[in-house]
């Protein structure tokens, strides 16, 4: 889905798409994964020696799917719970899931911090932007600065 109005699209420099292109002549952006975050701690876990057990992924995103199905492929095994978008946490919503490991979004976990506890993860992810579009941007910037 767009962010933006179709109509919008003419008014732009340049018009990135998460996960595929879409649209033509746009830049494409992936996100990318490395490690799980402890949110008490800040314990950093490798993906790849990730050894969790029990573990509930929850997510308050547009598109909980696409997150779950990236934890799926580091081959994690889990529950799930979706809420809806900018859905405010509070610490009543993991009573019901103590003695699990909680896996969250970044996003999400910026809402937990204040009642994290030792079993809380989340996922930050990276963008990772087509370089030609970074090359657009520099231009542009360049052209601007330059009068």
């Amino acid at each position: 889905p767009l962010r933006e109005l179709k109509h919008k699209l003419n008014d732009v420099d340049a018009i990135v798409c998460n996960h595929k292109k879409v649209i033509e002549h746009s830049y494409l952006m992936k996100y990318k994964s490395k490690f799980l975050v402890n949110l008490k701690t800040k314990q950093k876990i490798p993906l790849t020696k990730v050894h969790l057990r029990n573990i509930h992924a929850i997510a308050g995103i547009g598109n909980p799917n696409r997150f779950f199905n990236d934890l799926k492929s580091f081959g994690l095994e889990f529950d799930s719970s979706s809420y809806q978008d900018h859905y405010r946490f509070s610490k009543k919503d993991f009573k019901t899931l103590s003695g699990k490991n909680i896996i969250m979004t970044e996003k999400d976990a910026m809402k937990c911090e204040k009642f994290a506890q030792d079993n809380f993860w989340y996922l930050p992810v990276d963008a990772d932007i087509d370089l030609k579009f970074t090359n657009v941007i520099l231009k542009k910037l360049k052209y601007i600065s330059h009068g």
